[in-house]
């Protein structure tokens, strides 16, 4: 996903080139009235500004076009305060936005580079970080209800956004339609609330773990796990992990961005696909929601891997979401059942191995400990690590309610002919008494 990297837009040339103009200052920018009770910084250098202060500003004018706000309010000063950090001319303020985002300061670069990887306007650029800054300064959704009154309320309203924001976007352009038709609402950056209002008054909001994630954090996006946690993490053999390293390795080359991991117990798949995502300097994000709006940017910012979790019965058949703003590998686990394609194409699959005896051998020492019950057990039986490693807790614990520390064979192999952890439950009535071989033919 790289380092940050300045945004590339397409009007950022022809902005630039209206930045050096003398021009009469057009509806949405006007600042006479509040710039008259701020120091004129019409001359001298650009000074470093955050993009919040900039897009404040670009409000705090519009603000001073309406004679009937009250000027003694809180808010009022607020905007005033703004105002004051920016330059105080047009041609100066379309300047510093456009060095903001060639040289961001360290709490924009998040989301410069966000909007780089969306190949976001200008104008969508200091959109989302209006809207993002609503859920972080109460101050800021109290300006924007003050303006907005009596109709509109915390939130930025497109109307807003099109007339605070009109200088930053290419001449012959309408605000409203680059809002409207630009990647930060596609990709669900930004969300459009309010369907029954009119377009202009339809306000917009960051995702809450968008807005996490620009700020550093990684947020609780519903119906995902990060990581699988200590407790449901199993042991990988070496020649599994190897393998997962050589998938890895396929999907950072573009060869395979997509694969499906299949497994007897998903246990054993989740690991599998950590494995990989670890060998990718990322982390894995286990969804098991359908409700994936926005999803996009969230995996990018926080360098995370999706990886969709189904349960498949024979003959199912799924088909991967498509995910706007995310371009990395995307990974599927499931059981050996079922089938599962994207945009209707088959995707490969990996088909997690049992572990070799030696490997077996090792995996259940590490559970029942050393002697002759783990060398029996994974010579004769031929179970995955998720297995192994389920049977050996659970046979440890029958152990010790009969004051032993570690299980023999015999517990091992009653434990799982109960068919705990197989799921075959509801097909199939299990015995739960034991029968000798002698009974056997």
């Amino acid at each position: 996903m790289g380092p940050v990297e300045p945004l590339t837009v397409e009007e950022q040339t022809s902005v630039s080139e209206a930045s050096a103009q003398e021009d009469s200052v057009p509806e949405g920018m006007a600042t006479a009235p509040l710039a008259e009770q701020v120091r004129d910084r019409s001359t001298g250098p650009i000074p470093q500004v955050t993009l919040q202060s900039l897009a404040l500003s670009a409000v705090a004018a519009l603000a001073s076009t309406n004679p009937s706000l009250k000027r003694e309010s809180p808010e009022w000063h607020y905007l005033a305060d703004q105002l004051s950090q920016v330059p105080a001319e047009k041609a100066r303020w379309v300047r510093a936005v456009v060095a903001a985002v060639q040289d961001p300061a360290p709490r924009d670069r998040a989301v410069v580079h966000l909007a780089a990887s969306l190949s976001c306007s200008f104008v969508e650029l200091l959109a989302v970080v209006l809207a993002a800054a609503v859920d972080e300064d109460l101050m800021v959704g109290r300006a924007l209800a003050f303006l907005q009154a009596p109709i509109g309320g915390a939130r930025p309203t497109l109307g807003l956004l099109a007339a605070a924001l009109a200088d930053v976007v290419e001449p012959g352009r309408r605000p409203l339609d680059v809002l409207l038709t630009g990647t930060a609402l596609t990709s669900g950056v930004l969300t459009l609330l309010g369907e029954e209002a009119p377009l202009p008054e339809r306000a917009v909001s960051v995702p809450v773990a968008i807005g996490l994630a620009l700020r550093g954090h990684d947020g609780v996006w519903p119906g995902t796990t990060i990581g699988l946690g200590g407790a449901s993490a199993v042991s990988i053999p070496p020649s599994i992990q190897a393998e997962a390293e050589r998938y890895a390795q396929s999907a950072s080359s573009g060869a395979h961005q997509t694969l499906l991991v299949r497994s007897g117990f998903l246990a054993d798949g989740k690991s599998a696909v950590t494995a990989i995502a670890t060998a990718l300097h990322c982390r894995p994000v286990f969804i098991n929601t359908d409700t994936l709006t926005g999803i996009g940017p969230w995996l990018m910012l926080r360098r995370l891997i999706p990886v969709l979790v189904y349960e498949l019965a024979p003959g199912e058949r799924k088909s991967l979401p498509t995910l706007p703003g995310y371009t990395g590998p995307v990974l599927a686990v499931t059981g050996p059942d079922g089938s599962v394609d994207r945009a209707g194409q088959a995707v490969p699959s990996w088909n997690v191995p049992v572990p070799s005896a030696q490997e077996r051998h090792e995996l259940w020492t590490q559970v029942i400990g050393e002697g002759d019950a783990a060398a029996e057990l994974a010579q004769h039986h031929r179970h995955g690590s998720a297995r192994i490693q389920m049977l050996g807790v659970l046979a440890c614990q029958q152990a010790a309610r009969q004051g032993r520390t570690m299980p023999e064979k015999a517990e091992v192999v009653a434990v799982a002919m109960t068919g705990v952890g197989t799921g075959v439950d509801a097909l199939a009535q299990l015995l739960r008494d034991p029968i000798p071989d002698e009974a056997l033919l």
